[in-house]
């Protein structure tokens, strides 16, 4: 009878134990993702970072799918290419590569260099990137609030990156998301987009760059035709 009485108690543990990982488990995935992201360099937090604007793209797909532009915002007839070089404030992190296409994918691919903590002499050199999104229509439904007019369209790009790093005599690989956000004009001008990159959904690392995006065959667009066709 004590056996009995044991095995039913043991059962009572597990159960309870499985309920608290679970628990534990839907704290975690909703700090991760409705809770404010903190900035790297200024230690600011940002309440609505893109890794929830991503989560609301998904979520709104599966429900709607894309949807179309509005009369005001720009038509894209071929696909259209954007290289840009990525700043850290005022230094150079490498370069960005953005392919619009016309059914409002985006495809991006990120090369180049950047320092987590340069006291520190700690620098991560990117291998590799695979990155695609969206040309958002309808903005609002990711609370952006858009200071440049309802003429600009919104887009916003996630994906992964790996990257070498090197600290002194260390050097080991290391991975993370990567976003790409920023508003395209009608005449496909960038004033302003930004790169985000995270590791935890939690802290996250941003840059800047700007262009504007031209044919795909024009010769001063170096890369974007291969990253097109290959679909990288």
């Amino acid at each position: 009878m004590s056996f009995l009485r044991s095995r039913k108690n043991g059962g009572y543990v597990l159960l309870l134990s499985l309920l608290v990982v679970v628990v534990l488990g839907m704290i975690f995935y909703y700090t991760a993702v409705r809770g404010p992201g903190v900035d790297l360099n200024t230690g600011e937090e940002l309440a609505n970072p893109p890794w929830q604007q991503w989560k609301k793209v998904e979520k709104y797909l599966r429900r709607n799918g894309l949807g179309e532009l509005t009369s005001q915002q720009l038509e894209i007839t071929e696909s259209m290419g954007l290289g840009a070089e990525i700043y850290d404030g005022k230094d150079g992190k490498g370069v960005i590569s953005l392919v619009f296409k016309t059914d409002y994918t985006v495809k991006c691919s990120w090369a180049g260099t950047f320092f987590v903590d340069a006291d520190k002499e700690i620098e991560h050199q990117i291998a590799g990137s695979k990155i695609e999104g969206y040309l958002v229509p309808d903005e609002t439904l990711l609370d952006i609030e858009n200071e440049y007019g309802h003429e600009y369209t919104y887009f916003l790009a996630e994906g992964s990156f790996m990257a070498i790093e090197y600290n002194k005599s260390n050097v080991r690989r290391v991975s993370g998301f990567i976003y790409v956000s920023g508003w395209l004009a009608p005449d496909l001008t960038v004033e302003q987009g930004e790169v985000t990159i995270t590791s935890d959904n939690k802290r996250f690392k941003q840059f800047t760059f700007s262009g504007k995006a031209g044919k795909i065959d024009m010769p001063n667009i170096e890369g974007l035709k291969e990253i097109w066709q290959n679909g990288r």
